[in-house]
């Protein structure tokens, strides 16, 4: 339908004749006689026809010819030409609308149609001539046979004269080509969606009917334009057609009977026709016309008699007819019965700026100088087609300031063009109607509807809603859809240019006042006057004004005040007033004379004063009918109103304090509406006698504890009931609610359970909200017949569907379930009104709802997300259905089976995340336009659809295992995309292989697509085909045309190697980035790529070349890490003005750039181009908007020439390897640069005088031969923040600088530094970080005085001889480092580093720390290694040092520090409150008493204390204790640290010299073993032990612990220790949190849980022990509890120890325990594992029996085995006795370092040599 309706004509007529026959005679004179006339005529004078095939030229001609004339004369069949020239003229009658006329010349139209006479030999011939082919010869025939039926002209010689009969055609031809398409507007912006729209609505391609379709709108909007618009397109279908231009006004001029004369003058071609009145006309229409199918067009009709004139009844016209009418008035198309209409919209910002410019400026490119001018004629035009243009008029040719005023005047004075044409609407208006417009243009523009319907009553004493409704069907007002009144903006200018011309210059004067200036001036000046009616004041002006200003208003009716301040309050106030909103009002109270008794609405809104309510209120307003009192902040109390008899509505929201509500509120008999809404103070609420209650709002009342009472508990008439945010509330008494329509219990968490409703009768109920009520658990039984809303949202507790009488929801349109966490089900419910459904987030929910019948005809949508739960859905109807989403339903295994598989409204389909559905049936989905199947892992193919998708718009299939999909008719599709597709191995082939309006084609991370069909992508915007790297070749494209395409990514296409030759006129962006194997660049037609914005082939390994290109729009190109690319480039012209950014990074073949002409590039980027020798030559030399220059790693380059960097911010010249000289400067300034950095130019010597006034960073590091730093200009680096100077060796000094900005100053491996630089004007405040590192030859720092300082490193400064001074406080600095500086003391000003927390001086030799050390109360770690401390010498400073303060040192090492005894004890004294102390590797032999009084110290270590013999003391909070390596330690000492009593207090960990374990160990493990234990109920509170001289290194740091077959690591202590020299006890405790895992999974209840301890190296002894404080004997055993026979490990128990002691410490119990565990494995004995199995006891052979007994069989056998393995252990003990004497001779040979551990390896291997025997 679309190609006939748009079909248009080159020529009017085409002539088809044999030459030989008329071309000089009669055909010569008709075509003179048609060019004569105007006519455009195609002849074929310059003899096209060559050969026997009709040239495509030819072809051309007659497809665009709108009549077609064929003159057959004697010899036009003879020729083959002619005969095929007639049957494509014949083709074209169908597919182009071509007329054709036959004109029979001198022969006879039977001798044509029976092929006879001349024409009959003619045919002859041509089977000779083609015999064979006989389609071609049948064709001829048929279509000589249809011309000569067809009606035309016949002419014989002699029956009269030739030039009579060719004036005859020329005639008709002139009737039938008439100018039938009108001229329309020049610029034609925005039409082609709203010309669909209407051509959809008229459906031409339908003849069994009259169509009348109506076009309304707005004065100005375009609603002629449009109309002719598509009067145009369809005109050529119609028999006759007629424009009928402004119905209005010509039926006013000149009458209705001079219309009827136009149209059947222009229809029938009756120009003289006499009509005597309007009926006769009436009649003749419909005679005239009803057998014809005509096109009218109406055009500004605004009555119905017009239209009754000239259009009455569809029967006055033939079928297919068409009328189209346009009005600003719709109700006048409702009442002649024009059923479809269509309103036009104002054009769209993009739509309005394009037509705007066109008028202004008369091209599409715009000046950015005149951006606020047309933003400020856009938004006053607001898409209005009139005003735009009319402005854009005005300001062609104009100056910014110009069009400025142009606009300022425009917006006090409309213009007078626009405002006549707008005001026709308005002038019809009766007279109230017209006092309502302008009341709302002037002041309700904006408000809610029912507030407009409000205000209008009570400012007219009448209802004015038909107004409102007249209004709107004359376009002059709107109401949206959210029910706002709202208005064009010129509308409402006209509106307010007619109230301000009631006086120009006097505002006082006017009937409304609404302009904040003028409303101030009244008041200010006192000019009010009685003709003011409204004053609207809604801006935040300040009025300083005269009190008495409203006296003269006395016909004053509104008056609304907000966000006005005013200076007093008035003093007068008019009685005329009806409508009194007034926020803010001015504190002192009305006035006593104010008395308005027809006060109808009464609005003191966001009060802040102590306004006297209750003496305003006690007077009796009979007509108020609102009152709203929101937000007054010091209302404690609700007055007295029962004053106020008629009341509607009473609102008293958002009053903090308010306490109390007088009992006068409950006894309003009129009261509709009562909002009472976040009164967070008010706790109770009056008894409520509320007959006429519509509408109760209880919303955010924190502290209401109960729902106010209901005198009767009726509340028949209440519709809106809302219960919000009332956290206190838990219940709500029984009500009756026989008419309400809308209940909200949201977000009422205390709310326990539903309000009982009287009776269970909700009948009327439409709406029912329960959201996040938390604590509602059910609903009780109902009766919903009318409910169309049912939201449960957020009831976490709520565990069953509400009942339904009967299951009955017929009326219901919207159910959502969302978030109820504990509903299971719902139960069977007829729901055939249902047009929503929401199952989202019930994680418990089992199963789909049954729905009655499977009927959900109506549902339009269905969300079914987070059900984890349901299975499967029962068999549904979804007649209607329009979106379907199944989301992240893991259990769903199946796709909901479709009654019928129809689903032909679908539009939207989304199964998203549903792993396991693994197929979908068969659909029919004829509507579909959106289908999205993404992330669902087990559907394996598309699903099979019934028909065709031709509407589907969108098809996005990600992160399938889908294969392949079927061939689909995609010709309506805009988006595809198939990304992260694994399995996908092919694309769908397409029907014709046409995508044409695709615009968006994504084809990413499907790794097995090999290849794409042919494509038609006419239509395409954006092509992604990334990381495709099956991909061998390019899809192939339809006559290689994208020529919309704007975007086109191909990354990551690793085997693709080459793109066919495209045409990409508008491409905007191209990546091919990482197409390792792309050869060559794609070839472009024309090489043009114009408006090419973006070029990325970065990463293309084997491109070496690119092909000369116009890139005269290109802003970004980048070559980076394009490994063979040899040559850059050419570009047509030079020309690359536009681009911004160029990466040549990473290309180390390419040698030379082409001269380029830069003048907009902002970012250049060379780096490591190794084989670049030459810096790219830039025309002019001018770079003046480059930003960042970076030429990092091009070792090649010598030089650069002279360049203009004016605007240049970063400069990086690094790894420039033959750099020789720093880059000539044209002006020598750089002075935007904030980045510098010269790093590693080995070459590089000097640099020039540099200006950088506004340098930020600047670094030179590795500039071996730069002998001199950078001479700066003035030396001002005042914005410099980071200086880094290194590694420059050759430097010896800095000149003075002034750097006040500085934070961060390097100037390590400066070797030559001699001198610390100076700084201008004084310190750099800002300084935060100062490293001289490595600067050998610098021997001072000047004092500092950086109060921001964070970090200082004096490091490997070998000639700094003392550490600067610190002439402030820095409380900014954290951490020094030191390392081997010789620093010989720090200075006492050390303390000024008062937030200084960490110190680390590492081989600085011997330092002596000053007294203030311990000031420093910050200071937290202090580190010193390989080096030596010297504190004050007792006899000098003791009793400074007494009388200090300890420092607030928590963390302390010192390493291989030499402490001698003298200076440990100072320390200690110094650094009591230490919490980590290390000694390691130090010479003192005896740690002082004084340690006890370290009361924090919880870990100690003294490693490789070889000299240490005595510890005096043990810090009272010791619980991680190190001695390795001890050697020298008495056993006197060690001893302290094996007491029971400092171990059984918990979670210690000790290591240190000892061979054996301590007594008080309960079980003992032989060596080499696992410790086994088995426990029940909570894991024991043990102590573990192990000697070894092998104790645990960093490979072996964790204990392996299993529980339960379960393996855990335990890890203790350091993760590393030192290597012992001798044997060590390590003695720990087990703690739970220590466990790489959670134990507590291991853990079997109410049984016995099994442990094995691993040490995992070779030790001597280890045992356990129980804390009996924490752990009961009785849930611990060391043999297997459950068998009497065990498999077991030799243990040592405490039983001798137990019988020889005296302690009064041994607790009976504590031996009963013992005993009663060991009573079966007696002292010294071993337990042999038993493998024994036999057939007498299934239950014996898994190893027990349920009574725990052994059979019979077992304990036979076990009793012969023990003793024959008692025989084998005593030659076994021989055994080793005789190996064991044997080493021992052995080990007296070596020397005694190693004899210990040379003893212990022969036990290991005895005991292993024993377990082989064993």
């Amino acid at each position: 339908m679309a190609s006939s309706i748009t079909y248009t004509f080159t020529y009017d007529v085409f002539l088809s004749f044999r030459g030989i026959d008329t071309r000089y005679t009669f055909i010569g004179y008709l075509h003179k006689a048609l060019h004569d006339k105007g006519i455009t005529t195609f002849i074929d004078d310059n003899h096209l026809q060559k050969g026997d095939q009709i040239t495509p030229s030819l072809l051309k001609a007659i497809e665009n010819s709108r009549i077609a004339i064929v003159v057959l004369s004697k010899n036009y069949a003879s020729s083959s030409f002619c005969l095929q020239e007639l049957c494509k003229i014949l083709d074209c009658v169908t597919e182009n609308g071509v007329l054709v006329w036959p004109v029979f010349y001198d022969v006879e139209p039977s001798n044509v149609r029976k092929l006879s006479g001349s024409f009959g030999e003619a045919m002859a011939v041509h089977e000779v001539r083609y015999n064979g082919e006989i389609d071609r010869l049948e064709k001829w025939k048929k279509a000589l046979k249809q011309v000569a039926n067809l009606a035309g002209f016949h002419y014989k010689k002699g029956d009269g004269y030739e030039h009579e009969f060719i004036g005859k055609i020329v005639e008709q031809v002139s009737r039938e080509i008439k100018p039938v398409t009108l001229p329309v507007v020049e610029y034609r912006v925005g039409l082609e969606p709203q010309r669909q729209n209407v051509l959809s609505l008229l459906n031409v391609g339908c003849d069994d009917r009259v169509v009348m379709v109506g076009i309304h709108g707005i004065g100005g909007i375009g609603k002629t334009t449009l109309a002719l618009e598509v009067y145009n397109l369809i005109v050529h279908q119609f028999e006759g057609s007629c424009f009928l231009e402004n119905v209005r006004e010509n039926s006013e001029k000149h009458g209705l009977i001079y219309l009827q004369k136009i149209i059947l003058s222009e229809i029938v071609g009756e120009k003289d026709i006499e009509l005597t009145s309007v009926k006769q006309g009436m009649s003749v229409i419909q005679q005239r016309l009803r057998q014809k199918k005509v096109l009218l067009l109406l055009d500004d009709v605004d009555e119905e008699k017009q239209l009754n004139a000239i259009a009455g009844r569809r029967d006055w016209f033939g079928l297919g007819s068409r009328v189209i009418i346009t009005t600003r008035d719709k109700g006048l198309l409702t009442c002649h019965g024009v059923e479809s209409t269509y309103e036009v919209h104002e054009l769209s910002k993009k739509d309005a700026f394009e037509l705007l410019t066109q008028k202004a400026f008369k091209t599409n490119k715009v000046c950015p100088n005149y951006a606020d001018v047309l933003n400020r004629t856009l938004t006053y035009a607001s898409g209005l087609p009139l005003a735009l243009e009319v402005i854009g008029s005005h300001l062609f040719n104009k100056t910014i300031e110009q069009c400025k005023s142009t606009l300022d005047r425009y917006e006090r004075i409309p213009d007078k063009k626009m405002q006549t044409i707008l005001k026709v609407s308005f002038d019809v208006l009766e007279e109230e109607e017209k006092s309502v417009f302008l009341d709302i243009a002037c002041c309700f523009k904006g408000n809610d509807l029912a507030v407009v319907n409000e205000m209008l009553h009570a400012h007219h004493g009448d209802n004015m809603e038909d107004h409102i409704r007249v209004l709107v069907e004359k376009s002059l007002i709107k109401i949206t859809e959210s029910r706002m009144v709202t208005l064009h903006d010129v509308i409402e200018d006209m509106g307010k240019e007619i109230v301000r011309q009631e006086s120009p210059k006097e505002p006082g004067k006017r009937s409304r006042l609404w302009c904040p200036e003028d409303i101030v001036e009244v008041l200010e000046d006192n000019t009010g006057t009685s003709k003011i009616e409204i004053i609207y004041l809604d801006s935040s002006v300040e009025v300083k004004w005269d009190e008495e200003a409203f006296k003269k208003m006395k016909n004053l009716r509104t008056l609304i005040i907000r966000h006005g301040a005013f200076s007093e309050s008035p003093k007068h106030l008019p009685n005329s007033l009806r409508v009194l909103e007034w926020w803010k009002y001015p504190s002192g109270g009305v006035p006593s004379d104010f008395y308005p008794k027809k006060l109808a609405i009464c609005k003191f809104a966001f009060d802040f004063t102590s306004f006297v309510w209750g003496d305003f209120l006690k007077k009796k307003f009979q007509n108020m009918r609102v009152l709203n009192i929101d937000s007054c902040e010091c209302l404690a109390q609700m007055p007295d109103i029962s004053g106020l008899l008629n009341l509607e509505e009473l609102s008293f929201q958002y009053c903090d304090n308010l306490i109390t509500i007088d009992d006068s509120v409950g006894l309003l008999g009129k009261l509709k509406i009562l909002r009472v809404g976040s009164c967070k103070k008010l706790k109770s609420f009056p008894p409520l006698k509320l007959i006429s209650l519509e509408e109760l709002d209880l919303s955010y009342c924190d502290s209401l504890e109960s729902f106010p009472h209901m005198v009767d508990g009726l509340l028949n008439k209440l519709k809106i009931f809302n219960v919000k945010n009332c956290n206190a509330i838990r219940s709500i008494p029984p009500l009756k609610l026989a008419s309400l329509e809308e209940l909200n219990l949201l977000y009422c968490e205390s709310l326990e359970c539903f309000p009982p409703v009287v009776d269970g009768l909700l009948e009327k109920l439409k709406i029912l909200r329960v959201i996040s009520c938390s604590n509602m658990r059910s609903i009780p039984l109902l009766k919903l017949d009318s409910l169309e809303e049912l939201n449960l949202s957020f009831c976490d507790s709520l565990e069953s569907f509400p009942p339904i009488v009967n299951g009955l929801l017929g009326k219901l349109k919207f159910l959502t379930v969302t978030y109820c966490c504990k509903l299971n089900n719902i139960p069977p419910l007829k729901l055939d009104s249902l047009e929503q459904l929401d199952l989202s987030f019930c994680d418990r929910l089992h199963s789909f709802p049954p729905v009655v019948d499977g009927l959900l005809e109506k549902l339009q949508i269905l969300k079914v997300i987070c059900c984890n739960h349901i299975r499967s859905i029962p068999p549904l109807k979804l007649d209607s259905l329009k979106e379907l989403r199944f989301s992240y339903c893991d259990c769903l295994e199946n796709f909901p089976p479709v009654v019928d598989g129809l689903l032909d409204n679908l539009k939207f389909l989304s199964i998203e995340s549903c792993n396991n559905v693994k197929r979908i049936p068969a659909l029919r989905l004829a509507s579909l336009e959106e289908l999205e199947l993404s992330n669902c892992w087990s559907l394996e193919s598309f699903p099979p659809v019934v028909g065709l998708l031709e509407k589907l718009k969108i098809l996005r299939l990600k992160c399938c295992n889908i294969r392949s999909i079927p061939p689909l008719k995609l010709d309506f599709l805009e988006e595809l995309d198939m990304s992260y597709c694994d399995s996908l191995e092919s694309l769908p082939p397409m029907m014709d292989g046409s995508l044409e309006k695709l615009k968006f084609l994504s084809i990413r991370y499907c790794r097995k697509l090999r290849s794409i069909p042919p494509l038609k992508l006419d239509s395409l915007e954006l092509l992604n085909i990334s990381y495709c790297e099956s991909l061998d070749s390019f899809p192939p494209v339809v006559d290689g045309l994208l020529e919309k395409l704007k975007i086109m990514r191909v990354i990551s296409c690793k085997n693709l190697k080459s793109i066919p030759p495209l045409k990409l006129t508008l491409l905007e962006e191209l990546d091919l980035c990482y197409c390792d194997s792309l050869e060559s660049f794609p070839t472009v037609v024309d090489d043009l790529l114009g408006k090419l914005k973006l070029l990325s082939i970065k990463g293309c390994n084997s491109l070496k070349s690119i092909p000369p290109l116009k890139l005269a729009s290109l802003e970004k190109l980048d070559l980076s890490n394009c490994d063979n690319l040899e040559s850059f480039s050419p570009v047509v012209d030079g020309f690359m003005d536009k681009l911004k950014f160029l990466s040549v990074m990473y290309c180390p073949k390419l040698r030379s750039i082409p001269p380029l002409k830069l003048a907009f590039l902002e970012k250049l980027d060379l780096s490591y181009c190794d084989s670049l020798e030459n810096f790219p030559l830039v025309v002019d030399g001018l770079l003046e908007k480059l930003r960042i220059l970076r030429l990092i790693g091009c070792i090649c380059i010598q030089s650069i020439p002279p360049l203009k960097f004016a605007s240049l911010e970063e400069l990086n010249l690094s790894y420039c390897d033959n750099l020789e000289s720093f880059p000539h400067l044209i002006d020598g300034l750089l002075g935007k640069l904030k980045f510098f950095s010269v790093r590693y130019c080995y070459k590089l010597k000097s640099i020039p005088h540099l200006k950088l006034d506004l340098l930020e960073q600047f670094v030179f590091s590795y500039c071996n031969s730069l002998e001199s730093f950078p001479p700066i200009v003035d030396g001002q680096l005042r914005k410099l923040k980071i200086l880094r100077v290194t590694n420059c060796s050759n430097i010896k000094s800095i000149p003075p600088l002034n750097l006040a900005s500085l934070e961060e100053l390097n100037l390590s491996y400066c070797d030559n530094l001699e001198s610390f630089p100076d700084f201008v004007d004084g310190f750099p405040s800002n300084l935060k970080v100062l490293s001289v590192r490595y600067c050998r030859k610098l021997k001072s720092i000047p004092p500092l005085k950086f109060a921001l300082l964070e970090v200082l490193d004096l490091s490997y400064c070998d000639s700094l001889e003392s550490f600067p001074k610190i002439l402030c406080k820095m409380e900014n600095i954290r951490q020094v480092h030191w390392y081997t500086t010789p620093v010989k003391e720090l200075p006492f000003c050390f303390h000024n580093l008062t937030q200084l927390r960490t110190l680390y001086l590492c081989n600085c030799g011997i330092v002596q720390l000053p007294t203030s050390i311990v000031m420093m109360q910050e200071l937290a770690e202090l580190i010193i290694e390989d080096g030596g401390w010297i504190f004050p010498k007792e006899d000098q400073g003791e009793e400074q040092v007494i009388s200090m303060q300890s420092s607030q040192v928590e963390f302390l090492r010192l390493w291989n520090c030499n402490l001698s005894d003298e200076s440990l004890a100072i320390g200690l004294k110094w650094f009591a409150n230490v919490k980590e102390l290390y000694l390691n590797g130090s010479n003192f032999t005896i740690l002082p008493e004084c340690i006890e009084k370290c009361h924090f110290l919880w870990k100690l270590v003294l490693d490789n204390c070889e000299n240490l013999l005595e510890i005096k003391g043990i810090p009272p909070s010791l619980k991680t204790f190190s001695a390795m390596n001890c050697i020298s330690l008495t056993t006197s000492c060690t001893s302290k640290f094996l007491n029971q009593e400092l171990h059984e207090s918990g979670n210690t960990s000790f290591v240190f010299p000892q061979e054996e374990i301590p007594k008080w160990i309960d079980q003992q493990c032989m060596e080499g073993l696992p410790i086994s234990f088995w426990f029940r109920n909570k894991f024991p509170a043990i102590v573990l032990c192990v000697v070894s001289p092998l104790t645990r290194d960093k490979s072996h740091s964790d204990v392996k612990v299993i529980i339960n077959g379960k393996t855990f690591f335990y890890r203790d202590g350091e993760d590393e220790y030192e290597c012992p020299i001798s044997f060590h006890l390590h003695l720990f405790h087990i703690q739970i949190e220590k466990f790489d895992d959670d134990v507590d999974e291991a853990l079997l209840e109410n049984e016995w849980n099994h442990v094995v301890v691993d040490f995992r190296f070779e030790f001597q002894n280890s045992g356990i022990h129980v804390l009996k404080e924490k752990s009961s004997m009785m849930d611990i055993r060391f043999t297997n509890p459950e068998n009497d026979v065990n498999t077991g490990v030799t243990l040592y128990n405490r039983t001798e120890s137990l019988l020889s002691s005296n302690d009064s410490d041994v607790d009976k119990r504590e031996w009963d325990q013992i005993n009663s565990t060991n009573s079966k494995t007696p002292p010294y004995s071993y337990s042999i594992p038993l493998n024994i199995t036999h057939g007498h006891d299934v239950d014996c052979q898994r190893g027990r029996l349920r009574d725990r007994s052994f059979c019979r069989g077992c304990v036979a056998a076990a009793a012969v085995c023990i003793l024959f393995c008692k025989l084998q252990i005593l030659a076994i003990i021989f055994l080793f006795f005789l190996f064991f004497c044997f080493f021992s001779i052995l080990s007296l040979q070596l020397p005694s370092t190693s004899q210990n551990c040379y003893v212990f390896m022969i036990h290991k291997y005895m005991i292993g040599l024993g377990y082989a025997f064993l």
